[in-house]
């Protein structure tokens, strides 16, 4: 304990000594009743006001990114705001669509960015990430299934991988996707369209 700490404590016992003497001597306890009153009102009013802030802050709202990643990006938006890419999968004939895969340290997917053409400009429309650290909606890796759906109600759309070991759900009206594996959150998503699939489905 530093000296100016000591002093603190001291000094606010004193005054707690000093506040028990006066209300003993000139017997004001109901003085004392009334401002314990008001200082446990207070404290309530303060605490709900907390609450209700975290509630709000922690409410759902349509997602526009994921980390520092945005929906809307173009691919050298993307580029300065999360490096060079891992992979980058040119389209094809057939798909047009470019993707970035970015990998972290311990070789996770930190983001999977798709980018579609669609005004002459690739824009990023799908934005995943199994890193612990990226939030959607107040939900990351290793958050469970049941709390998602607990907070943010049935999912508008579900796609099942082809192997049938993992499972997407989709929140339309949040722009949000979480892929789900064993019940855990596996990935976050962000996504133009409201839904994520998997290109290969279960039959």
């Amino acid at each position: 304990m530093t000296l100016g700490s000591a002093l603190i404590l001291i000094t606010f016992i004193l005054l707690i000594m000093a506040g028990i003497y006066y209300v003993a001597k000139h017997k004001k306890w109901r003085l004392i009743g009334k401002i314990t009153g008001a200082i446990l009102l207070l404290a309530v009013l303060v605490g709900l006001g907390i609450w209700g802030w975290y509630q709000y802050q922690n409410r759902p709202q349509i997602v526009t990114g994921v980390g520092d990643v945005s929906l809307g990006m173009t691919p050298v938006e993307v580029t300065l705001a999360a490096g060079k890419p891992k992979v980058n999968l040119e389209g094809s004939e057939e798909d047009t669509d470019l993707r970035y895969i970015y990998l972290n340290y311990s070789d996770e997917l930190d983001y999977f960015v798709r980018f579609s053409n669609e005004s002459g400009e690739y824009r990023a429309v799908l934005i995943c990430s199994s890193n612990y650290l990226r939030e959607v909606l107040g939900f990351s890796k290793y958050d469970s299934e049941s709390e998602v759906i607990k907070k943010l109600g049935e999912p508008t759309s579900i796609s099942v991988r082809e192997d049938g070991l993992q499972k997407t759900i989709s929140y339309k009206q949040w722009k949000a996707g979480f892929g789900i594996e064993q019940g855990d959150v596996e990935t976050v998503c962000a996504t133009e369209s409201g839904e994520v699939k998997y290109i290969k489905e279960y039959e």
